[in-house]
C-alpha cells in the first residue's frame, strides 16, 4: 500500500534573486534563533543584512525593527552607507551632521566606505566650520548649514 504522505508531497523552489545567500541565512537565524539573547549581540553588518532582505522582500515590520537596531548600534558612517543603500532617509541628515561636527578626523576604515562625493561634501561643512574663527572657537553646524551641501538628507 502506497504512503500517503509520500505520495502528496511536493517539493518547491523558488529562486530570489538579488538576496545573498549570507544575508538569507541571517534572515533565518533570525527568524529562528537557538537563543533570543544572541540577537542582543548582534554587529551593524548583521543587521544589515536583516535591513537588506526585508526591504527586497517587503518585510515592513522586520524593516523596522532592523531600522531601531541599526540606529543602536550603528556607527555614523553605517547610517551613511547603509541609509542610502536601503532608503532610510531619516538617518542622513543626523549623520552628515555628527561627522561634519565631529571634532575627530575621520578614520581611514570610515574614509574607505564613503564615496568621494561624501567626503568632500564633510571636508567642505568642515572647513566652513572652522573658516573664520579663532584657534580653537568653531561653531557647531546645523543640518540647514550641512543642506546645501548634502542633497539627499534635505
Amino acid at each position: 500500500m502506497p504512503n500517503l504522505l509520500q505520495s502528496r508531497s511536493c517539493v518547491y523552489r523558488h529562486t530570489l534573486e538579488e538576496v545573498s545567500c549570507v544575508d538569507f541565512d541571517r534572515l533565518l537565524t533570525f527568524m529562528y534563533p537557538q537563543d533570543f539573547m544572541e540577537r542582543e549581540s548582534w554587529t551593524s553588518t548583521e543587521w544589515s543584512s536583516i535591513l537588506a532582505i526585508a526591504t527586497k522582500l517587503e518585510i515592513h515590520t522586520l524593516r523596522q525593527v532592523a531600522i531601531k537596531r541599526l540606529s543602536q548600534v550603528g556607527s555614523d558612517v553605517d547610517r551613511i552607507v547603509f541609509g542610502r543603500l536601503h532608503n532610510v532617509k531619516e538617518w542622513l541628515g543626523p549623520a552628515h551632521l555628527a561627522l561634519c561636527n565631529r571634532d575627530q578626523p575621520l578614520t581611514v576604515d570610515e574614509v574607505l566606505r564613503l564615496d568621494k562625493l561624501t567626503l568632500h561634501g564633510i571636508m567642505v561643512a568642515r572647513e566652513s566650520r572652522y573658516g573664520h574663527q579663532l584657534p580653537g572657537m568653531t561653531r557647531k553646524l546645523t543640518l540647514d548649514d550641512i543642506g546645501k551641501t548634502f542633497d539627499d538628507i534635505v
